[in-house]
């Protein structure tokens, strides 16, 4: 679970939230990313597409990807 939300999470804020080019990114169906969202969501209890979710996640995301917490 762990590296593919984060690499979903990653492509789907770089996709401006949009679930088909992301989808497409990621080389996934719609309904996997759908899944995984709400993994992500389920995990966290953070929803990525609000506001919040957004801001807390895409943060979370680009530190853990630049290795800051290794």
């Amino acid at each position: 679970d762990g590296p593919d939300l984060l690499l979903t999470l990653d492509a789907y804020y770089h996709h401006d939230m949009h679930r088909g080019a992301t989808a497409t990114a990621l080389n996934v169906h719609a309904r996997t990313l759908d899944y995984r969202l709400r993994r992500v969501r389920e995990l966290t209890g953070i929803a990525p597409g609000s506001t919040h979710g957004v801001r807390v996640l895409s943060a979370v995301v680009a530190r853990r990807l630049s290795g800051a917490w290794e």
